[in-house]
């Protein structure tokens, strides 16, 4: 699979273990026939995967980004706000998808939104204000002769509303970042979805906001999952502390050797 077809390392582990999965079970199905060659095929070990870096938007790409579509057209306003609220909430591209108008609650003392996520688990995401105000423009404009259950971002056409699909977003996102390399900011070279999820939670993780708080915004069930993507030292991370750590061998001299501190100290 991996010379002669040229499979990926994680498309060969994928079929390795179905593989196994199905000598198992033929194996226990016909007593002990199989059950050598079961036990013979489980000595073929899975391919060591290296874990690529996290991909995700600088702060200047993402605001370039978010001001990419034209707020002229009623399909560039749609897409605008959809990419808000995707960012602000860290919502993976399915739970953005099934939103609908009922899951928002922006009359509460803290607006927030309500997410219906993997294992059909729910979760409250507060919003910011600034996107509870793009949210009641966004409301006036494309859902006032809608009922509840409408998809909170849909196309018309043959004047039925219906959802967009994953392959629309990914097509627009591509669009954008196209139009902000063509206006000077340069951009990844392969842009999707995740990356503005991805981007959200590396944003709040480098402002100092705990792990436990970003598993919950992103829905893992597993905190495990959430430090395996973003408790990691970032380069900016990186060259602060090297900063921090070039200026105290600065020779300015500690604290303590400064005689009118040292004063202070000995009248206490």
């Amino acid at each position: 699979m991996l010379n002669a077809k040229k499979y990926a390392y994680k498309t060969c582990n994928l079929r390795i273990t179905a593989i196994h999965a199905l000598l198992e079970y033929a194996a226990n199905e016909n007593s002990t026939d199989l059950m050598a060659l079961y036990l013979e095929a489980c000595t073929v070990k899975g391919l060591k995967v290296t874990a690529n870096p996290i991909e995700y938007f600088e702060s200047y790409q993402m605001k370039a980004l978010l001001a990419a579509p034209d707020g002229k057209t009623t399909t560039g306003r749609r897409n605008q706000m959809m990419l808000i609220l995707y960012y602000d909430t860290a919502a993976r591209i399915s739970e953005l998808l099934e939103m609908t108008v009922s899951q928002l609650h922006l009359d509460a003392d803290i607006a927030y939104l309500t997410i219906l996520g993997k294992g059909r688990k729910y979760r409250n995401i507060p919003l910011m204000d600034k996107t509870v105000r793009h949210l009641r423009s966004y409301l006036r404009g494309f859902h006032r002769d809608t009922t509840a259950d409408c998809p909170l971002f849909y196309a018309r056409s043959h004047g039925r509303i219906h959802p967009l699909s994953h392959d629309t977003v990914e097509t627009m996102i591509r669009r954008y970042c196209k139009v902000c390399v063509e206006n000077g900011t340069s951009m990844p070279g392969q842009p999707h979805c995740h990356m503005i999820r991805k981007t959200r939670a590396m944003d709040l993780y480098k402002n100092g906001m705990p792990l436990a708080h970003i598993q919950q915004l992103l829905g893992h069930e597993s905190m495990s999952t959430t430090s395996g993507f973003y408790a990691f030292a970032t380069i900016e991370t990186l060259s602060k502390s090297m900063s921090a750590a070039n200026q105290e061998d600065t020779g300015a001299g500690k604290k303590w050797d400064d005689r009118g501190i040292l004063e202070k100290i000995y009248s206490l």
